[in-house]
């Protein structure tokens, strides 16, 4: 049954080795998740996903061989219980921020909360040789009524939900929501709040 997973390209190495960091999600050890691919679903797949390129990577079971999934075939995946959708490249969604995967962290009927993880590599030149730091940075958007919202503090966050903006404004003052150290927390937090007025 997975053999059909394993029609994907083997996964290039970087040109460089990092000095500081990795290109994957939380960590680049393989961890076991699920994958939804080519319209069938398949459990108990070892993955990883490769943030720099967004490539979602496959351990091969039987010989060790690192493959990359076909991007135009995922549907959604997760790892380790993360959630992560693949936005369509052809526009038919209202201000898609950009194609690609995007982590979950939230989904009612009402408003979804997404994450587009992102990584970035800085080559250096220094006297010991060149330096490669990955350095990570990511964008969040609130889905409301099919229109994608950027929102990066309290305020953007607040002009999403302003519907019902007095018992938010309660609530987060309430709960000492500062969106600021903990940003995605404090988000899943109010939104769990705001889907139960």
């Amino acid at each position: 049954m997975q053999a059909h997973l394993y029609n994907g390209p083997l996964y290039p190495p970087y040109p460089r080795p990092f000095t500081e960091g990795h290109q994957f999600f939380e960590t680049d050890s393989f961890r076991t998740g699920a994958v939804s691919y080519d319209g069938l679903q398949y459990l108990n797949v070892r993955l990883k996903l490769d943030i720099i390129r967004d490539e979602l990577i496959m351990l091969h079971p039987g010989n060790n061989f690192q493959l990359n999934l076909i991007k135009e075939k995922i549907d959604s995946f997760s790892i380790s219980g993360h959630s992560f959708l693949k936005m369509p490249k052809d526009g038919s969604v209202n201000f898609v921020p950009g194609p690609g995967f995007y982590h979950q962290l939230y989904s009612s009927t009402s408003i979804t909360f997404l994450v587009k993880r992102k990584k970035y590599i800085q080559e250096m030149s220094e006297i010991s040789g060149i330096s490669v730091k990955v350095y990570k940075r990511d964008s969040h958007f609130l889905v409301k009524n099919g229109l994608y919202h950027s929102i990066k503090n309290k305020k953007s966050f607040m002009s999403v939900v302003k519907d019902k903006r007095g018992e938010m404004q309660r609530f987060t003052k309430n709960s000492k929501l500062s969106f600021k150290k903990s940003f995605e927390e404090d988000v899943v937090k109010a939104l769990s709040y705001y889907n139960q007025l």
